[in-house]
């Protein structure tokens, strides 16, 4: 695959590898990746750049992106600390490309309260379904 070029001549000695590599995170979390999503895989991928190759350039991107999937992940705290570092690493004047990051970090901040009590929700309505799964199996029992 090209990936798999880009990172054996690139990464991580240039900030063209840890783009490829950032870029590969995000195809992996995609609903269209045809081997299907993996936001785990993704989140393995961001950290190894956050380890290995941390370009001031793109740091903002990578941290982004990692709370987005730590979210999805339904790791609310964990995401909003990679917020908080994102929001540290962005100057008060941002230029657009972190602009741009900056306002998406936001609105993400803004929907995890939103996600958190959708994920309540959902783990009340599955325990609810479940005892009522249990009683009617003991009524048939009986």
């Amino acid at each position: 695959m090209i990936w798999d070029q880009l990172f054996q001549d690139y990464y991580p000695h240039t900030i063209t590898g840890a783009s490829a590599l950032m870029s590969k995170a995000v195809y992996t979390a995609s609903k269209n990746n045809p081997g299907g999503r993996d936001v785990a895989l993704a989140l393995d991928y961001l950290n190894d750049i956050l380890e290995n190759a941390p370009y001031d350039e793109i740091m903002p991107h990578v941290l982004r992106l990692k709370a987005k999937y730590l979210a999805m992940s339904a790791r609310y705290d964990e995401a909003r600390e990679v917020l908080n570092q994102v929001f540290s690493l962005i100057p008060p004047h941002p230029t657009p490309e972190f602009k741009q990051c900056l306002d998406v970090a936001q609105a993400l901040e803004q929907s995890i309260p939103v996600m958190e009590e959708y994920k309540r929700m959902d783990d009340e309505y599955k325990a609810m379904k479940e005892s009522r799964r249990i009683e009617k199996q003991n009524r048939i029992n009986q």
